[in-house]
């Protein structure tokens, strides 16, 4: 049994099409400041904005950067198709993480907190899987890891993914069963 799942492709085509239209937006200002400055008759925050004087322009070229960079890093996510999360008989594998499969052998323990966001009714689902071998943790150089009396633990949000935290969790679970016994 090998469970896998990859990028969400319309989370990735949402954060690409926000992202072009923020970029474009910015652009259009940053190619325009006097029409984006001009102000007559508009609210105190426009007026703010037309008191920035000359910084406008530069301001929104720096964001047109920051938002060109996130349409590419969007574009880029939405045809990757390489599994993001495997779990099959040899371990788990989160690319997140490391090229890296955790072995089940090394695996002590799992356990989710459920994360609630503030103002919006979305959940973030964080998993922390329990591990003995510092070799896997030596390989593992994109995550946070704390260490417990001779345990560590590996920490990843589950969030981006076509499949949904409790598909993953349940996944995860129930392959911990078949092969830790």
């Amino acid at each position: 049994m090998t469970f896998e799942t990859s990028n969400s492709k319309i989370k990735a085509l949402l954060v690409l099409l926000a992202s072009l239209a923020l970029a474009v937006g910015c652009l259009w200002i940053a190619l325009n400041p006097d029409a984006a400055a001009d102000t007559e008759g508009y609210s105190r925050n426009a007026r703010r904005a037309r008191a920035m004087g000359g910084m406008l322009p530069y301001f929104m070229w720096a964001c047109t950067l920051l938002f060109g960079a996130s349409t590419v890093l969007g574009l880029l996510r939405l045809f990757d198709s390489k599994p993001k999360i495997r779990i099959n008989e040899n371990g788990v594998y989160v690319a997140k993480l490391s090229e890296t499969t955790i072995p089940w052998s090394d695996i002590h323990g799992l356990n989710r907190k459920d994360i609630k966001i503030q103002k919006s009714n979305q959940n973030l689902a964080r998993f922390i899987i329990i591990a003995s071998s510092d070799v896997v943790f030596k390989r593992i150089s994109k995550t946070k890891t704390t260490t417990n009396p001779g345990f560590k633990t590996v920490q990843f949000i589950m969030n981006g993914f076509k499949d949904s935290p409790d598909q993953i969790w349940n996944a995860l679970v129930n392959a911990a069963k078949t092969y830790k016994a």
